[in-house]
C-alpha cells in the first residue's frame, strides 16, 4: 500500500494568502499547534457527548503538558509567546473541566500562578514573551 508523503506542520503564521506551506517548519515549537483542537474537542464533546472527541482533547493536552517542550513540569514556560501559551491553558483546563481530570486541572493553575509573576497582575501587563526582562508587548 502507497504511503503519502508527510504533512506539514502549520503555524498559522506561516501562511499568507498566495503563499505556500513552510515545509521547514518545526511542530515542535509552537502551543498553537494544538489549541484550537483541545479547544474545539472539548467543546464538541459538551454538546455532542461524542466520547471519542474528549478523549483526543485529553491527548493533545497531555502532548502538550508532557513532550512539546513548551512548558516545564511545573508548567512555566519561559522564552514562549505569553499569550500563547496562556490561551492554550484556557483550552486545556476546558478539557480537563469536562473529563475531571485533577492533574491537568492542578498543572493548569502551577503555571497560570507562574504566569502571573512575569507581567504586572495589578495592571495588567503581561509581555510578548515571557521573560522577566522583556519590557515589550503586543497591542
Amino acid at each position: 500500500m502507497p504511503t503519502s508523503p508527510p504533512r506539514p506542520f502549520i503555524h498559522p503564521g506561516f501562511l499568507a494568502p498566495g503563499e505556500k506551506t513552510d515545509l521547514t517548519a518545526n511542530d515542535k515549537c509552537s502551543h498553537f499547534s494544538h489549541l484550537g483542537a483541545i479547544h474545539g474537542m472539548s467543546r464538541y464533546y459538551g454538546v455532542t457527548g461524542y466520547q471519542p472527541a474528549l478523549q483526543l482533547a485529553g491527548k493533545l493536552s497531555r502532548n502538550m503538558r508532557d513532550f512539546s517542550g513548551h512548558y516545564d513540569s511545573e508548567g512555566r514556560a519561559p522564552n514562549q509567546h505569553f499569550h500563547g501559551s496562556t490561551c492554550t491553558l484556557l483550552a486545556i483546563v476546558e478539557y480537563a473541566a469536562r473529563a475531571h481530570d485533577q492533574g491537568m486541572v492542578e498543572f493548569v493553575r502551577k503555571s497560570y500562578e507562574w504566569h502571573r509573576t512575569v507581567g504586572s497582575a495589578v495592571v495588567g501587563f503581561f509581555p510578548e514573551v515571557a521573560r522577566q526582562d522583556y519590557l515589550t508587548s503586543e497591542s
